[in-house]
């Protein structure tokens, strides 16, 4: 049975810009909607002969509602999509700096491993490569003091 991974924020400052982003994105999204239903009225409301001035009258209240409910709407869901898509990323982002900061400390000697479909398999495997001779003398210091 798969177990349920909790979100953690790894890295605050890049996790909220990138929430942050995707918010601009849907406010955007909102306002842009509003304006081309904006245009469409007012080219409906052009060709009536009586009732374009009421329907233009109407018209500020109804696309404000539009755009307040539209983004009330996409907010939630463009953090939730992006927070579950982002997930994948920042979780090897962390094992890697994690990986990177033992080989500098000296408590990893091992080669790192990431999942077999994880985005950044090519950092992982690059990571390794470039500690292999900081990661040999981790091992020998390591023996000796087991050793002793």
């Amino acid at each position: 049975m798969k177990t349920r991974k909790d979100f953690r924020v790894l890295f605050p400052k890049l996790q909220s810009r990138n929430l942050l982003i995707l918010t601009l994105c849907s406010v955007t999204g909102a306002v842009v909607g509003g304006s081309l239903t904006a245009l469409a009225v007012m080219r409906v409301a052009s060709n009536l002969p009586h009732d374009g001035e009421a329907l233009l009258a109407s018209l500020p209240a109804v696309l404000g509602f539009q755009v307040v409910v539209g983004v009330a709407l996409t907010i939630p869901a463009f953090l939730m999509i992006g927070a579950v898509a982002s997930m994948p990323l920042f979780g090897a982002l962390h094992r890697v700096q994690q990986y990177l900061r033992d080989v500098d400390e000296g408590r990893e000697s091992a080669a790192l491993v990431l999942r077999t479909e994880d985005p950044l398999q090519e950092l992982g495997t690059l990571a390794s490569k470039v500690t292999e001779a900081q990661r040999a003398q981790n091992a020998e210091r390591a023996q000796e003091q087991a050793a002793a």
